[in-house]
Protein backbone atom coordinates (compact mmCIF):
# COMPACT_ATOMS: atom_id res chain seq x y z
CA UNK A 1 0.00 0.00 0.00
CA UNK A 2 1.05 3.27 -0.91
CA UNK A 3 2.18 6.25 1.93
CA UNK A 4 0.11 8.67 1.31
CA UNK A 5 2.70 11.52 2.32
CA UNK A 6 0.36 14.47 1.25
CA UNK A 7 -1.87 13.18 3.99
CA UNK A 8 0.87 14.49 6.83
CA UNK A 9 3.02 17.00 4.98
CA UNK A 10 2.81 20.23 2.76
CA UNK A 11 6.33 19.05 1.04
CA UNK A 12 6.13 18.88 -2.64
CA UNK A 13 8.47 15.99 -3.57
CA UNK A 14 10.97 13.36 -2.51
CA UNK A 15 12.64 10.17 -3.48
CA UNK A 16 10.20 7.33 -3.50
CA UNK A 17 11.26 3.41 -4.64
CA UNK A 18 8.94 1.79 -7.66
CA UNK A 19 6.80 -0.61 -6.54
CA UNK A 20 5.34 -1.90 -9.46
CA UNK A 21 5.36 -1.02 -13.52
CA UNK A 22 2.42 -1.72 -15.96
CA UNK A 23 3.36 -0.69 -19.66
CA UNK A 24 -0.56 -1.14 -20.70
CA UNK A 25 -2.88 0.63 -22.34
CA UNK A 26 -2.32 3.56 -19.61
CA UNK A 27 1.13 2.97 -18.25
CA UNK A 28 1.61 4.25 -14.69
CA UNK A 29 3.86 3.54 -11.74
CA UNK A 30 3.06 2.60 -8.72
CA UNK A 31 5.53 4.03 -5.65
CA UNK A 32 6.23 2.98 -1.77
CA UNK A 33 5.21 6.46 -1.25
CA UNK A 34 4.25 9.52 -3.03
CA UNK A 35 3.73 13.47 -2.81
CA UNK A 36 0.85 13.66 -5.09
CA UNK A 37 -2.57 13.87 -4.25
CA UNK A 38 -4.83 11.70 -6.36
CA UNK A 39 -7.95 12.89 -7.86
CA UNK A 40 -10.95 12.37 -5.42
CA UNK A 41 -12.82 14.06 -2.78
CA UNK A 42 -13.97 17.08 -5.06
CA UNK A 43 -10.55 17.86 -5.88
CA UNK A 44 -8.57 16.97 -9.03
CA UNK A 45 -5.33 15.30 -8.70
CA UNK A 46 -1.80 16.86 -8.27
CA UNK A 47 0.86 18.14 -11.34
CA UNK A 48 4.35 17.16 -11.04
CA UNK A 49 7.19 14.67 -12.54
CA UNK A 50 8.51 11.68 -11.47
CA UNK A 51 11.83 10.51 -12.92
CA UNK A 52 12.09 13.47 -15.03
CA UNK A 53 8.46 12.22 -16.77
CA UNK A 54 5.47 14.49 -16.58
CA UNK A 55 2.64 12.53 -14.72
CA UNK A 56 -0.42 12.81 -16.75
CA UNK A 57 -3.11 11.72 -13.77
CA UNK A 58 -3.00 10.27 -10.93
CA UNK A 59 -5.88 7.90 -9.33
CA UNK A 60 -6.61 6.29 -5.74
CA UNK A 61 -7.39 2.32 -6.28
CA UNK A 62 -7.58 -0.07 -3.80
CA UNK A 63 -5.98 1.78 -1.15
CA UNK A 64 -2.84 2.22 -3.78
CA UNK A 65 -1.67 5.28 -5.55
CA UNK A 66 -1.28 5.02 -9.55
CA UNK A 67 0.84 7.83 -11.00
CA UNK A 68 0.03 7.68 -14.90
CA UNK A 69 3.25 8.44 -17.12
CA UNK A 70 3.27 8.71 -20.96
CA UNK A 71 6.18 5.82 -21.27
CA UNK A 72 7.34 3.64 -18.45
CA UNK A 73 9.71 2.41 -20.47
CA UNK A 74 13.67 2.09 -18.97
CA UNK A 75 12.08 2.45 -15.78
CA UNK A 76 12.26 -0.71 -13.33
CA UNK A 77 10.87 -1.81 -10.21
CA UNK A 78 13.15 -1.51 -7.06
CA UNK A 79 14.47 1.74 -9.05
CA UNK A 80 14.75 5.24 -6.42
CA UNK A 81 13.00 7.96 -9.09
CA UNK A 82 12.93 11.51 -7.72
CA UNK A 83 8.88 12.62 -7.08
CA UNK A 84 8.21 16.38 -7.61
CA UNK A 85 4.64 18.19 -7.11
CA UNK A 86 3.46 21.14 -9.38
CA UNK A 87 3.19 23.73 -6.53
CA UNK A 88 1.64 26.57 -8.80
CA UNK A 89 -1.69 23.73 -9.20
CA UNK A 90 -1.20 22.29 -5.96
CA UNK A 91 -1.53 25.80 -4.23
CA UNK A 92 -4.13 26.53 -6.35
CA UNK A 93 -6.26 23.32 -5.72
CA UNK A 94 -5.47 23.65 -2.34
CA UNK A 95 -7.08 27.80 -2.05
CA UNK A 96 -10.35 26.10 -3.64
CA UNK A 97 -10.55 23.28 -1.28
CA UNK A 98 -10.15 25.07 1.81
CA UNK A 99 -12.47 28.06 0.50
CA UNK A 100 -15.26 25.33 -0.19
CA UNK A 101 -14.45 24.10 3.60
CA UNK A 102 -14.61 28.13 4.99
CA UNK A 103 -18.02 28.75 3.15
CA UNK A 104 -19.83 25.44 4.48
CA UNK A 105 -18.62 26.74 8.26
CA UNK A 106 -19.63 30.22 7.69
CA UNK A 107 -22.80 29.47 5.87
CA UNK A 108 -23.79 26.52 8.76
CA UNK A 109 -23.07 28.94 11.38
CA UNK A 110 -25.02 31.69 10.47
CA UNK A 111 -27.92 29.72 8.93
CA UNK A 112 -28.48 26.69 11.40
CA UNK A 113 -31.46 25.03 8.69
CA UNK A 114 -28.30 24.33 6.32
CA UNK A 115 -26.18 21.59 6.69
CA UNK A 116 -23.26 20.83 4.00
CA UNK A 117 -23.73 17.68 1.69
CA UNK A 118 -21.39 17.93 -1.09
CA UNK A 119 -18.44 19.80 -2.50
CA UNK A 120 -16.80 20.13 -5.29
CA UNK A 121 -13.42 21.87 -5.77
CA UNK A 122 -12.48 21.68 -9.41
CA UNK A 123 -11.06 25.27 -10.88
CA UNK A 124 -14.37 27.42 -12.82
CA UNK A 125 -16.42 24.60 -10.95
CA UNK A 126 -16.42 24.82 -7.64
CA UNK A 127 -19.35 24.75 -5.71
CA UNK A 128 -20.73 23.79 -2.14
CA UNK A 129 -24.16 22.29 -1.95
CA UNK A 130 -26.46 23.09 1.18
CA UNK A 131 -29.82 20.86 2.58
CA UNK A 132 -32.58 22.94 4.07
CA UNK A 133 -33.75 26.00 3.48
CA UNK A 134 -33.06 29.68 3.67
CA UNK A 135 -35.29 32.54 4.63
CA UNK A 136 -33.29 34.93 2.69
CA UNK A 137 -33.50 35.66 -1.43
CA UNK A 138 -29.85 34.45 -2.92
CA UNK A 139 -28.98 38.12 -3.73
CA UNK A 140 -29.19 38.87 0.02
CA UNK A 141 -27.95 35.60 0.98
CA UNK A 142 -24.52 36.17 -1.69
CA UNK A 143 -23.97 39.32 0.06
CA UNK A 144 -24.14 38.26 3.45
CA UNK A 145 -21.80 34.96 2.83
CA UNK A 146 -19.55 37.29 1.30
CA UNK A 147 -19.28 39.53 3.98
CA UNK A 148 -18.98 36.89 5.97
CA UNK A 149 -15.78 35.33 3.49
CA UNK A 150 -14.02 38.55 4.09
CA UNK A 151 -13.87 39.11 7.88
CA UNK A 152 -12.58 34.49 8.02
CA UNK A 153 -10.14 36.69 5.36
CA UNK A 154 -8.88 39.61 7.13
CA UNK A 155 -8.72 37.10 10.68
CA UNK A 156 -6.73 34.98 8.99
CA UNK A 157 -7.98 31.34 11.18
CA UNK A 158 -5.36 28.73 11.05
CA UNK A 159 -6.02 25.46 8.94
CA UNK A 160 -5.23 22.58 10.91
CA UNK A 161 -5.14 18.82 10.19
CA UNK A 162 -6.13 17.03 12.81
CA UNK A 163 -5.82 13.07 13.78
CA UNK A 164 -7.69 10.68 16.19
CA UNK A 165 -6.21 7.85 17.88
CA UNK A 166 -7.48 5.93 15.09
CA UNK A 167 -5.77 7.60 12.70
CA UNK A 168 -9.33 9.38 10.95
CA UNK A 169 -8.12 12.95 9.44
CA UNK A 170 -9.81 16.06 10.13
CA UNK A 171 -9.67 19.61 8.80
CA UNK A 172 -10.48 22.29 10.87
CA UNK A 173 -10.41 25.89 10.31
CA UNK A 174 -10.41 28.13 13.08
CA UNK A 175 -12.62 27.32 15.68
CA UNK A 176 -15.05 26.07 13.99
CA UNK A 177 -16.05 22.25 14.22
CA UNK A 178 -13.24 20.11 11.92
CA UNK A 179 -14.74 18.02 9.12
CA UNK A 180 -13.39 14.75 7.77
CA UNK A 181 -11.14 15.38 4.80
CA UNK A 182 -8.22 13.84 2.53
CA UNK A 183 -7.32 16.90 0.35
CA UNK A 184 -4.77 19.36 0.54
CA UNK A 185 -5.02 23.17 2.13
CA UNK A 186 -3.81 26.21 2.69
CA UNK A 187 -2.29 26.37 6.44
CA UNK A 188 -3.98 29.83 6.77
CA UNK A 189 -7.34 32.03 5.29
CA UNK A 190 -5.22 35.21 5.09
CA UNK A 191 -4.39 33.97 2.00
CA UNK A 192 -7.90 33.64 0.45
CA UNK A 193 -7.70 37.10 -0.70
CA UNK A 194 -9.99 36.88 -3.50
CA UNK A 195 -11.79 34.01 -2.12
CA UNK A 196 -16.05 35.18 -3.03
CA UNK A 197 -18.77 33.78 -3.95
CA UNK A 198 -20.07 34.08 -7.25
CA UNK A 199 -23.84 32.65 -7.57
CA UNK A 200 -26.44 31.23 -5.24
CA UNK A 201 -29.31 28.81 -6.53
CA UNK A 202 -32.12 27.09 -4.63
CA UNK A 203 -34.02 24.10 -5.81
CA UNK A 204 -35.72 21.25 -4.74
CA UNK A 205 -34.68 21.81 -0.31
CA UNK A 206 -31.15 22.46 -1.57
CA UNK A 207 -29.18 25.49 -2.10
CA UNK A 208 -25.90 25.23 -3.94
CA UNK A 209 -23.40 28.06 -3.51
CA UNK A 210 -20.81 29.11 -6.50
CA UNK A 211 -17.35 30.29 -5.40
CA UNK A 212 -14.18 31.03 -6.93
CA UNK A 213 -10.54 31.64 -5.33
Amino acid sequence: MTYKRYLFETALGGVATIAELSDGERPYVKLDQTWLHPQGGGQKADRGIIAGRPVLGVAHVDGDVLHYLESVAGLRVGEEVAVEVDGAWRQANAALHTSGHLIAALVETRFPTLKAVGGHHWPDEARVEFAGDCMLTPEDFLNVLNEDIAKAVESNFPVKVLFDDDANRTVQIGDYPAVPCGGTHLARTGVLLDCVGVKVKAKSGKLRVRYQA
